[in-house]
C-alpha cells in the first residue's frame, strides 16, 4: 500500500476554565467515553455545592468551545490549605500538544488564588508514567506508607471485638500496646 505524504495545519484556540453544565456532552465524547451523560452529569451534580463553597475546583481545557479535557481539586473546607488533585483526564489527540502539562499549570494557579499551598495525588505504585508525568510538573514523592486493613467483611462486632481483644490503648499516654 502506498500512501501520499500529507499535511496539514492546524489550530484550536485553547484556555482553562471553570466547568459549564453544557460542558458535560463534550466531556463524555472526549474524556470520558466509558461513561453515560447522566453518570457525568450525577459526578458534576454531586460537586455543585462543593464548588460553590470553594472546596471542589474542575477546570475545563476548552479548545475553540469544545470541552477536550479537564482536573478535579478538591479539599475538605474551603480553608483547608492542602488539596488533592484528581480526575485529571485529556481526549488522546490532545495530549500531544501538552495539554495536561497546562491543566497542571491551571491547577497551581488556581490553587495558590484560593489558599492552597500543598497539591497532593494518590497514585499506585505501578502507575510508573503517571508518576514520572507528576514528577516532571514538579510534585515530590512523601516518604509516606499507606497501610489498610478492610473491616467491612464481619461487621461492627467484630471490629468491637479486635478492639477489644487484640489491641489495648495504654489510658495514661495513649500508646498501643499489642497484647
Amino acid at each position: 500500500m502506498v500512501m501520499a505524504d500529507q499535511a496539514f495545519e492546524f489550530s484550536a484556540k485553547l484556555e482553562f476554565r471553570p466547568i459549564k453544565d453544557d460542558d458535560i456532552k463534550d466531556l463524555q465524547t472526549y474524556c470520558f467515553s466509558n461513561k453515560t451523560i447522566d453518570e457525568i452529569n450525577e459526578e458534576i451534580n454531586q460537586d455543585l455545592d462543593r464548588i460553590e463553597n470553594g472546596e471542589v475546583f474542575r477546570i475545563i481545557a476548552d479548545a475553540s468551545g469544545h470541552a477536550i479535557g479537564q482536573v478535579r481539586i478538591e479539599r475538605e473546607t474551603a480553608q483547608s490549605t492542602t488539596a488533592n488533585v484528581g480526575d485529571l483526564h485529556v481526549s488522546a489527540p490532545f495530549r500531544a500538544f501538552g495539554v495536561s502539562a497546562k491543566l497542571i499549570e491551571s491547577v497551581v494557579k488556581t490553587a495558590s488564588e484560593n489558599g492552597i499551598e500543598t497539591l497532593e495525588i494518590e497514585v499506585m505504585k505501578s502507575d510508573v508514567a503517571i508518576i514520572d508525568a507528576y514528577r516532571n510538573w514538579g510534585f515530590e514523592e512523601r516518604p509516606t506508607i499507606v497501610l489498610q486493613k478492610s473491616i467491612t467483611v464481619g461487621g461492627p462486632d467484630e471490629v468491637h471485638d479486635v478492639l477489644e481483644n487484640g489491641l489495648a490503648a495504654d489510658e495514661d499516654n495513649d500508646e498501643l500496646d499489642l497484647e
